[in-house]
């Protein structure tokens, strides 16, 4: 598993753009039939991406700390 990163620069689900650098964790399920993929999901942190945004404070009540 690879974090995603990238920086916050336009309008994100109704967030204005922050400029904040962000990284999440996600990760692909698939069921097979007959030796093929016929579903998918995607499982991502949207938690983690909205604390690093800084519109959901952690859990641990520490401020957001933007990456670099």
């Amino acid at each position: 598993m690879r974090p995603l990163s990238g920086r916050h620069t336009g309008t994100f689900v109704g967030i204005p753009a922050t400029g904040r650098g962000v990284s999440i964790t996600s990760f692909n399920v698939f069921r097979l039939a007959d030796g093929k993929i016929v579903k998918s999901w995607v499982v991502a942190d949207a938690l983690g991406l909205l604390q690093q945004l800084g519109v959901v404070p952690r859990l641990d009540g520490a401020p957001a700390t933007p990456r670099p």
